[in-house]
């Protein structure tokens, strides 16, 4: 943090203007029991008794010496802010630092200080990430002795860096054992047969290491109880694969699953480190009350399906499968994220209810359903690209932060139910489009409609904050009920146009004789 400090600081009458450190030491040799010290010096508050010591420095940093500020690493990993050395010539029994800012891109609860400084000694103030995007932290530190008391304020900057679920891994150093313990180890388990797999990992079982479970054919795989594997799980064969991680289980590191078969996976627990399926064949993926602190990424040479996500948090979700991509019984659950589905056919979400998730992008071949309700968000826009299909979208007690756009071949249906967008919407296609707006529904921006088919705009109860236009060739039907659009209503077609209330435009309407 650069501050601009003046040069010509008398240390006479001169002027009489009287250095900030003179200034302190005659308040504390007064008995003076508080000086505050504010603008751009480093410290907002010294507070103390008769007996402050004042150590003089080279620079305003008089009490505490702060270095640091910028800090780096993923999402869950715990970095340092600031170190922290004691000026004073008494030690510093109490330290403590809480976050001023908002939208910080750590954790609040996760602030760690030292506990006391002698003198000349040094320590960190530490916190872990909880980030996808790089930010600013403003902590104000306090830091105080029986009789001496410093508060400050300092704005760290972070940089968050992406992690690649699907890297390849390496066991860890150290001792490799070829079975799984009945109790603990501190060694990695690495299980590789031709022959099937199936283990379970219960009871209290502790791995410190990677666990590695290798065959040519299937394996089914169970933790369960409190069991825990320190570092990653990989589970690798060309056939079918059962993993289920449940119970009071965990997986410190990320889960990675290579199968060229069907690969049905369960978890109701925590994983630390994300989830890779690579190169699979059908893929049924169930996290129901799970805590998975990573992205999802689910690659499929068949459909996917993601099945009883309920009560659940997750990191961003990636899906690509060349058949259909289907959410069946997502509730209450949320994707610290963005949701990005490729598929070559079918995508459904459907129903997602009490769901909060990041942006969402669809790229489908085929039909494109997305249905939400129950006080659901999308933290940024849904956008869905070269769908194949028609295009539903239905959102019910739903918030869109940011805007939708659609683009395809065919039908294009969206309708907002006691919903809002908070941008622009924008549908492209070569087919039918419908956009119904009722109970006290919004788009807080423009409506831009361009198709070379039939257009119905039905508002009940709602309204459109920004410009309607509507490129078609043939009809275009608008029913405003109740309620309104606060820009311009531009329609063009060489077919018929309704409006069925022109007073409730407040821009202009073109052509005018849509009002007659």
């Amino acid at each position: 943090m650069s501050r601009k400090r003046s040069r010509d600081r008398s240390r006479g009458g001169s002027g009489g203007i009287a250095s900030r450190r003179g200034v302190i030491a005659a308040l504390a040799a007064g008995g003076i029991g508080v000086a505050a010290l504010e603008g751009t010096g480093a410290f907002s508050t010294v507070d103390s008794q008769r007996d402050l010591s004042v150590v003089s420095t080279d620079d305003d940093e008089a009490f505490i010496r702060i270095t640091g500020g910028q800090a780096s690493g993923s999402d869950g990993d715990t970095v340092t802010l600031f170190e922290l050395t004691n000026q004073f010539d008494q030690p510093l029994t109490t330290i403590s630092a809480t976050v001023v800012s908002s939208g910080n891109p750590i954790d609040p609860q996760t602030i760690q200080t030292p506990e006391s400084l002698s003198p000349s000694g040094s320590g960190d103030v530490r916190a872990q990430l909880d980030c996808d995007t790089d930010g600013a932290v403003k902590l104000r530190i306090v830091a105080s002795s029986p009789n001496q008391r410093v508060e400050f304020t300092r704005t760290a900057q972070v940089t968050c860096e992406s992690v690649d679920v699907c890297a390849p891994r390496e066991l860890p150093a150290g001792c490799v054992v070829n079975k799984v313990p009945k109790g603990s180890t501190d060694c990695s388990v690495v299980i590789d047969t031709p022959s099937q797999v199936k283990e379970q990992i219960t009871g209290s079982t502790v791995i410190g290491g990677a666990a590695e479970f290798r065959s040519q054919s299937q394996i089914d795989l169970k933790l369960r109880g409190n069991s825990e594997i320190r570092e990653y799980l990989k589970v690798d064969t060309p056939s079918q694969i059962g993993l289920s991680i449940g119970g009071s289980s965990r997986v410190q590191g990320a889960v990675k699953v290579l199968t060229n078969s069907q690969l049905d996976f369960d978890v109701s627990t925590r994983v630390d480190g994300g989830v890779c399926v690579e190169d699979a064949g059908e893929v049924k993926f169930s996290p129901g009350d799970a805590t998975i602190d990573g992205e999802v990424s689910l690659t499929s040479a068949d459909q996917v399906t993601v099945d009883e996500f309920d009560d659940a948090t997750t990191g961003a979700i990636t899906i690509d499968a060349r058949g259909q991509v289907k959410f069946d019984g997502t509730q209450d659950s949320t994707v610290a994220g963005p949701v990005s589905v490729t598929a070559s056919g079918q995508v459904k979400l459907d129903k997602l209810v009490g769901v909060s998730t990041g942006p969402v992008t669809i790229d489908g071949d085929g039909q494109v359903d997305i249905v939400t309700e129950d006080d659901s968000t999308i933290d940024g826009p849904v956008n869905v690209t070269d769908a194949g299909g028609q295009i539903t979208l239905d959102f019910a007690a739903t918030e869109i932060t940011e805007g939708v756009s659609l683009d395809n071949n065919s039908q294009a249906k969206m309708s907002l139910d006691g919903s809002s967008v908070g941008s622009t919407v924008d549908i492209d296609t070569q087919s039918q489009v419908e956009v119904d707006l009722a109970n006290a529904s919004s788009i807080d921006g423009d409506l831009n409609i361009k198709t070379s088919s039939q257009v119905d705009l039905d508002l009940t109860d709602s309204q459109i904050d920004g410009t309607v236009t509507i490129e078609s060739q043939s009809q275009v039907d608008v029913t405003l009920d109740e309620s309104s659009i606060t820009g311009d209503l531009s329609i063009s077609t060489p077919s018929q146009i309704t409006v069925s209330d022109c007073s409730a435009v407040d821009g202009e309407v073109s052509p005018q004789r849509a009002c007659r």
